[in-house]
């Protein structure tokens, strides 16, 4: 689905995403939802990609309701490596999401896009166990 990252910063072109709270919105239909639908979530800026994900949504006229969301590009855009610490400064504020389960399962093909929530080390998959232990 397409979407506005941040509504406080336009629709298209570089945007700074601050790390923290941010409110998007679906700037295409996207099956049921309509345009304008705003999602709810967080940023986070640390490392070589900004990470963003929604965890509410609110179809115009209703209540919000849990949503789980994440931004493609394994869960995050690449950003400028100038970005001052806390800031993301990205190529686009209009960027594809990806509705998940659970967060992390954005094209695990990807080595940079793999994220792992397991409670012990011993539970990850044997191929990342072992690049751990390297």
């Amino acid at each position: 689905m397409s979407v506005i990252v941040d509504e406080r910063l336009g629709e298209r072109g570089k945007a700074r995403l601050v790390e923290g709270p941010v409110v998007g919105y679906l700037n295409e239909p996207y099956k049921h939802l309509p345009v304008r639908t705003r999602l709810f979530g967080q940023v986070w800026t640390g490392g070589e990609l900004v990470i963003v994900r929604y965890d509410a949504i609110q179809v115009p006229g209703e209540r919000r309701r849990p949503f789980c969301a994440e931004v493609d590009d394994s869960g995050g855009q690449e950003k400028d490596p100038a970005s001052p610490k806390g800031v993301a400064i990205i190529q686009d504020n209009v960027a594809a999401a990806s509705v998940v389960a659970r967060y992390g399962e954005i094209d695990p093909s990807r080595p940079r896009g793999r994220l792992y929530i397991y409670g012990d080390v011993d539970e990850l998959p044997p191929d990342v166990r072992d690049s751990l232990k390297k």
